[in-house]
């Protein structure tokens, strides 16, 4: 199985009077650090590639973008990825209890929730 994440130029850099649309260093190195959890996660291999053009300055390139490539092996074969074709039935949402700062959960009333399935019967607040 291999998969593909293409990272696009998200910074624009001036050089003289040409502008260059690029990939920032931070844009790069997250995707290098989401590329390492999916190996440490799943384990397999990784790369990725950049494209580069150059610039003006002698001896200057800049990433214009990059791709990062997870594969299962080393040689894996591209397929298509799985997906649910079922079609997703939105429900409505039930609202959540509200939970005060205290960390208790409380009741319509405010009153707070007890489990009381340990305590004996004749002793519950409610016999």
């Amino acid at each position: 199985m291999i998969r593909r994440q293409l990272i696009p130029p998200d910074l624009e850099v001036a050089r003289g009077e040409d502008r260059y649309e690029v990939v920032s260093q931070e844009a790069l190195i997250k995707a290098a650090c989401d590329l390492a959890v999916v190996i440490d996660q799943c384990g397999g291999c990784g790369e990725i590639l950049v494209d580069r053009t150059r610039t003006q300055i002698p001896g200057e390139a800049l990433t214009t973008g990059a791709v990062t490539t997870w594969k299962d092996r080393t040689d894996a074969k591209p397929q298509p990825e799985q997906t649910d074709d079922k079609q997703q039935v939105v429900t409505e949402p039930t609202p959540l209890k509200a939970v005060p700062d205290d960390g208790v959960v409380r009741d319509e009333k405010g009153d707070p929730e007890v489990d009381e399935t340990a305590v004996p019967p004749g002793l519950r607040a409610n016999a």
